[in-house]
């Protein structure tokens, strides 16, 4: 894939698997762009910094909990 079509969900995906295979403290822009085969660049074209990525890992992140099960529960104790 070319490194000018990488899309921001792509490079979410990518560097939650960086950190779920390396931890937190190793993703860096530089990291992340090679482990991307691509310039570190290319993520800044996408996040400002680590702190706007990881912000965006934790949202994707959230997005995929199903709840739908949760609100089933007859009292607000089984919801939980």
């Amino acid at each position: 894939m070319s490194v000018d079509l990488l899309k921001s969900a792509e490079i979410v995906a990518a560097a939650a698997d960086f950190i779920e295979e390396y931890g937190v403290s190793a993703l860096t822009m530089r990291a992340l762009g090679k482990a991307l085969g691509a310039d570190p660049s290319v993520v800044y074209r996408h996040f400002a910094d680590k702190d706007a990525l990881l912000v965006a890992i934790g949202s994707a992140l959230v997005a995929e909990v199903d709840l739908t099960e949760a609100f089933r529960g007859p009292t607000p104790r089984e919801r939980l």
